[in-house]
């Protein structure tokens, strides 16, 4: 991809009829390969080259992407989860085990769905779709807890829920179009665990004194996984925004590139007859294939190649 990167930039230059100013802009913009990982460097390229709109397509097919590979890792994991009930687990399995069923199906009929990426190219439809699926893994994690907090005691053990491989999750991998519904999802499974976390503690009498300082460090803890899975958000999208501008800019200078090569064949058709510009082109590449070839070409050889005149004898032309 380096290379490809720096000849597109190369041959884009002296391709392009752009004015001294708008070429003047671009090698600003070239300054090294820090500043075009910059987030302003590739905003600025976004604005001049007038493809924010193209790109959040291509994001979207990237999501789809990775929301597929978040599919079947919940499929995978539900699979485990019900099996381990059945296995390690004596009493009181069909609750969780339906719960945990229920969410398998809902992961599966949109797994199968999702082949359809037509489907899923409204914004409407992604933003519900994700919205959906933080709610699914809340409740196949925590409807249980929910239930035994209105039925009967809970015995309080402490353990980090898996609160924070939905976090990431949502920050990561659900489709969700823009960054603040990230935020917005992550923020409300943050709050919901919490409050499962504190329902929970106050059940138990010798657990409310310390109720405050767990509070205090699940909010800690919940927050720094927060922004790390922002961050691997804001990354991704870094990463997806450089990968597009260098795939555009390697297929418009090969495109400007054909262009060229045909706009240089009619030249030379106006000046020679077909048949000898072909064969001038012909006796060229094979002179080129031939230096590729043998790096220890005589230069003789390759001047004499070049002095063939292609003059050939035409009968009755006047």
């Amino acid at each position: 991809m380096a290379g490809l990167e720096i000849l597109a930039r190369e041959s884009l230059p002296s391709l392009r009829s752009s004015s001294q100013a708008s070429l003047m802009i671009a090698q600003g913009l070239e300054d090294g390969d820090e500043t075009s990982w910059s987030w302003h460097y590739l905003k600025e390229k976004f604005r001049l080259s007038e493809t924010e709109k193209l790109f959040y397509k291509y994001h979207a097919r990237v999501q789809h992407s990775i929301f597929m590979s978040f599919l079947m890792l919940n499929i995978l994991y539900y699979c485990c989860s019900i099996i381990g009930f059945f296995l390690l687990t004596q009493k009181d399995i069909v609750f969780p085990v339906s719960v945990r069923f229920a969410a398998l199906m809902a992961h599966l009929i949109t797994y199968i769905l999702a082949y359809k990426e037509m489907w899923f190219r409204e914004e409407i439809i992604r933003t519900a779709v994700a919205a959906f699926f933080v709610f699914v893994m809340l409740g196949s994690e925590h409807v249980k807890s929910l239930h035994d907090l209105v039925t009967s005691e809970i015995e309080v053990n402490h353990r980090i829920r898996p609160t924070y491989y939905i976090l990431l999750a949502t920050y990561v991998m659900l489709p969700f179009p823009h960054k603040y519904q990230h935020v917005l999802a992550g923020i409300i499974v943050t709050v919901f665990e919490l409050l499962i976390t504190s329902l929970t503690h106050q059940k138990s009498q010798s657990e409310r004194n310390l109720l405050p300082k767990m509070m205090i460090a699940d909010t800690i803890y919940y927050c720094i996984v927060g922004f790390i899975g922002f961050y691997i958000r804001f990354l991704l999208e870094l990463m997806n925004r450089r990968s597009f501008l260098d795939r555009r800019e390697v297929t418009e200078s090969r495109y400007l590139l054909e262009n060229v090569k045909k706009q240089e064949e009619m030249l030379l058709y106006s000046i020679l007859p077909k048949d000898i510009a072909s064969e001038i082109t012909e006796s060229v590449l094979n002179v080129l294939y031939e230096m590729d070839k043998k790096p220890n070409l005589e230069k003789k050889y390759v001047s004499q190649t070049f002095n063939q005149l292609h003059v050939k004898q035409h009968r009755n032309v006047t």
